[in-house]
């Protein structure tokens, strides 16, 4: 299912056997196993974008991290795409890991989502033809409204 394509319900979970069924509404085939403040939400709308993912860390020190395992293939480039937006109160880091490696470093804070949001493209052709455990990571920055807010997170193939 598409995000946004069809009625979202908003809806919240502390329980982490449910985050994945959360997760996987907004971000197709990625999981999270702990999040902190108030678990894992789907919210009605977010800086004017309905439906809405939200995550936050697990502690200081430990992110929220949603992970996926994917075969790319080899005779395409792939990257993924991920719109990010922040609690207007706080900021966030967003990694973004592949196979251990750091993809992408970036503080979600009131100069990058000027808009509302902001966009990444992160290309993963140097994963063509393999496995790729992707992950996602909702890291604390000072530990004050750190959630993280995620409109997309898709994988696009050309």
């Amino acid at each position: 299912r598409l995000p946004g394509a069809s009625g979202v319900v908003p809806r919240e979970t502390t329980d982490p056997a449910q985050f994945s069924e959360l997760v996987a509404e907004i971000a197709p085939g990625f999981a999270v196993a702990e999040s902190g403040v108030g678990g894992v939400a789907i919210v009605a709308e977010h800086q004017a974008r309905a439906g809405v993912l939200r995550t936050h860390p697990v502690s200081r020190d430990k992110a929220c991290i949603m992970t996926r395992i994917v075969a790319l293939p080899a005779d395409r480039k792939s990257r993924l795409l991920v719109d990010v937006s922040r609690d207007t109160r706080g900021d966030w880091r967003l990694l973004v890991v592949g196979n251990g490696e750091r993809l992408l470093d970036e503080m979600i804070s009131p100069e990058s989502t000027k808009e509302g949001w902001v966009s990444y493209h992160v290309d993963l052709s140097k994963f063509a033809g393999r496995e790729v455990k992707l992950q996602l990571f909702n890291q604390a920055n000072d530990w004050n409204h750190e959630f993280g807010y995620w409109g997309r997170v898709a994988l696009e193939t050309e």
